[in-house]
């Protein structure tokens, strides 16, 4: 598969996962993430979680970022698609970096 046709797998991807999603913004109060209604939470109890290095209000913190960085990182993925691979100099380094994102949300190894 080519850097393009990666690229524009993940954007269908993130698209779908977002709009399959409920829509933010989301906020995190402990542990618990809610969405802006307060309706429902998205994480289990902290007695759930294993005990270890990664703490349960990180978790929640984590889930919270990265749902406001939805639209920015379909942004990044949108631009490289329209520049295509620019062949080298910091142009070829955003391509690298556009199909490294975009891998992560496809889940191929890097």
């Amino acid at each position: 598969m080519s850097a393009l046709e990666e690229i524009r797998l993940a954007i269908a991807r993130l698209e779908m996962a977002r709009d399959a999603s409920t829509p933010g913004p989301w906020l995190r109060d402990g542990v618990d993430v809610f969405y802006e209604a307060g309706l429902a939470t998205i994480l289990t109890p902290v007695d759930a979680y294993p005990r270890g290095d990664n703490a349960p209000e990180e978790n929640a913190e984590l889930v919270v970022i990265l749902h406001r960085t939805i639209a920015a990182q379909l942004a990044v993925l949108e631009v490289a698609v329209a520049y295509g691979d620019l062949g080298e100099g910091e142009g070829s380094r955003f391509i690298l970096a556009a199909t490294t994102l975009a891998r992560a949300i496809n889940e191929v190894p890097a």
